[in-house]
């Protein structure tokens, strides 16, 4: 392993050294449009048909996009289409991709139609259900035409000259959504995700039955907890979490969240009022999202690993991987109660209790998988990384190189 991949391990695996903005853009979008080649490539036949919608794909693949023009959960729902070669969803990924892109700043004209009406979102707006959609950005305006059920609208959008609003139409229905520093969050309304549609949906999480506004009272909280009590880990949330789906548990007061490993940018909450654990479910989930494109790098844990580790954190026996995602996820956890504690005085107990049961997980992991010969170098080094992290044993950072090209 070279110091490069080193380096992309030591900011990949937690918020506490600096941040190299441009590589972390540029691997993201690098793996979105290798992932959008594969999809063209898949179903370039079967979007011929539809106006400048393989032109517009083309143009993302071998252009530099900004990051927030790919990063969202359409990529799950390109990879699911390609997967079952189902055309019929891939129009739906189609219109997910191009509509992100474009309120993001990628200029132009298309059109599509779908095989049954469907639910499509531009930016925080929701559009009317419909089975064919237009689109044609211009400027700083765009027209979106939408025709479902024998009926057309057209709403028209500008660019507010308010940034944390970024769109105004004048039609559509405005969706609940909170603003960062890194763009807005927007919470997503039942019938917008069909948990088959997304490749590798956690079964036992369901979007909240009807749409949830205004924003749940502890979400909101615990945006603004992290933002009180941890700069460094409110950055680490926003510069990832775009959309969240608030989402029922089969247990009452049992606090659940889940992220669907290439639906980028999203992350299922359970509706509860403790800011705290809300706070702690937004950390979990952004480091899920690190992880998983950390993961399309170069794998952590040897591809012919079977063995099963004991995970303290779910109390099953996992694959190795699952177990190392969530040692990364539940490190940041820890590290961010231990920021919290120390920021805020009223937090300092509860913050405390919290860290000493995670603490005792992830001490349970450490004697299982470290020196494991299934871990490949980069998974050694995340392991050892976060350790010294957790363990306050200094680091060394690495010498910045550039990026390859």
């Amino acid at each position: 392993m070279d110091l490069s991949e080193q380096l992309l391990l030591v900011e990949f695996s937690c918020p506490a050294e600096p941040f190299d903005e441009s590589l972390f853009t540029a691997v993201g979008v690098q793996h979105v449009q290798a992932v959008l080649e594969i999809f063209l490539s898949c179903f370039r036949a079967e979007l011929t048909g539809c106006v400048g919608v393989t032109e517009k794909l083309e143009e993302i693949i071998t252009s530099e996009p900004d990051f927030n023009a790919v990063w969202s959960p359409a990529v799950s729902t390109c990879f699911r289409a390609t997967s079952l070669r189902n055309s019929s969803l891939a129009r739906k990924a189609a219109a997910e991709v191009l509509l992100q892109a474009a309120a993001h700043g990628v200029q132009g004209g298309w059109e599509i139609e779908f095989a049954k009406p469907g639910l499509f979102l531009w930016d925080a707006c929701l559009l009317p259900k419909c089975d064919y959609l237009s689109v044609n950005t211009v400027g700083e305006t765009a027209s979106v035409i939408t025709r479902g059920a024998g009926a057309e609208s057209r709403v028209l959008f500008r660019r507010a000259s308010d940034e944390a609003a970024k769109w105004v139409g004048d039609g559509g229905e405005s969706l609940a959504s909170l603003s960062t520093e890194d763009g807005p969050v927007v919470f997503l309304p039942r019938g917008i995700l069909n948990p088959s549609d997304l490749d590798g949906f956690h079964n036992d999480l369901t979007p909240a039955p009807e749409i949830i506004s205004p924003v749940p009272a502890a979400v909101e909280g615990a945006f603004n907890l992290l933002k009180s009590s941890s700069p460094v880990y409110s950055k680490w949330v926003s510069r990832v979490i775009r959309r969240v789906a608030v989402a029922g548990s089969a247990a009452k007061n049992y606090l659940q969240s889940g992220m669907v490993p290439r639906a980028c940018g999203l992350a299922f909450m359970t509706d509860r009022q403790d800011v705290l654990s809300q706070a702690e479910t937004l950390v979990h989930e952004a480091s899920h999202n690190y992880f998983y494109l950390l993961s399309t790098l170069g794998t952590t844990v040897d591809p012919a690993s079977d063995e099963l580790y004991y995970s303290p954190f779910a109390r099953v026996m996992r694959g190795l991987e699952r177990v190392l995602s969530s040692y990364h996820a539940f490190a940041n956890v820890y590290l961010f109660h231990r920021d919290c504690r120390d920021a805020l005085p009223d937090y300092q107990q509860v913050c405390t209790e919290r860290m000493s049961s995670i603490l005792e997980d992830l001490r349970t992991v450490e004697e299982c998988i470290k020196g494991s010969k299934r871990l490949t170098p980069a998974g050694t080094v995340l392991v050892e990384r976060l350790s010294r992290e957790l363990h306050n044993q200094p680091s060394v950072r690495a010498p910045r190189l550039p990026l390859p090209g």
